[in-house]
């Protein structure tokens, strides 16, 4: 239990230090399949939070991040023009990511690639 904590505290702090970071102009993040779901959903949201990045590319789809929403604020903040996913999520998570992206007022590439992991619904 201990360490599961720590773990999750790093991986906290991974996807806060993407987030804040103010001269993050290009962020290309490969992610495997022993990547911890904690650490892929950090970085994911830390990405879509970053108010600086212009060009986004994040290749995950053998990492599932879990069945957590990803609790996306409202507003969308991020100043992507570029921006690829190639994600496994639920479709709620796909849903909230979808619904972000749309509010996204200087993207102009949009690459998806939807990979979904639900036993309830499938893509």
């Amino acid at each position: 239990l201990k360490t599961q904590s720590s773990e999750s505290c790093k991986c906290d702090s991974v996807g806060r230090s993407l987030r804040e970071n103010s001269s993050l102009k290009t962020v290309k993040l490969e992610m495997g399949s022993s990547c911890p779901k904690e650490l892929t959903r950090s970085c994911l949201i830390g990405v879509l939070h970053n108010q600086t990045m212009t060009d986004v590319n994040i290749n995950a789809s053998d990492c599932s991040i879990g069945n957590e929403d990803l609790t996306l604020p409202e507003q969308c903040e991020m100043t992507c023009v570029k921006c690829s996913l190639d994600l496994k999520l639920t479709v709620q998570q796909w849903s909230e990511v979808l619904c972000y992206l749309g509010k996204a007022k200087h993207l102009e590439d949009l690459t998806l690639r939807l990979n979904c992991t639900s036993e309830m619904s499938t893509c």
